[in-house]
């Protein structure tokens, strides 16, 4: 069977709790940053900011590091969705990450 026509109609119905743990299912496939990125900004979309917390944990874990598009949109939806403090712990991890976005995209952030 082939996992990625699944993920996407999982996706479309919005259930993308239900397809992260399809992917956490096979063990011959390992979360990198780009799905990482699509299940967290996919997660984030419905609004499921514990879920895209916890999935932010784990890739930070692992030593990953989303670019400034993720990270923007993830402090964009917890600044509507989340909690202040969550919104403040991605931004400093987006400061502090190996490749920081430039000053303008945090500066608007911020605003």
């Amino acid at each position: 069977m082939d996992i990625i026509p699944v993920l996407t109609e999982l996706e479309r119905q919005e259930e993308v709790s239900l397809s992260l743990k399809v992917i956490q299912k096979q063990d011959w496939y390992k979360l990198d940053v780009f799905l990482y990125k699509d299940l967290i900004m996919a997660l984030a979309q419905v609004k499921k900011m514990d879920e895209v917390m916890q999935l932010w944990e784990s890739m930070r874990k692992e030593d990953l590091f989303p670019d400034s598009q993720t990270h923007t949109e993830v402090i964009r939806r917890f600044l509507r969705y989340g909690s202040p403090a969550d919104t403040m712990n991605i931004y400093e991890d987006m400061k502090n990450s190996p490749d920081p976005p430039e000053e303008l995209p945090s500066h608007i952030l911020i605003i």
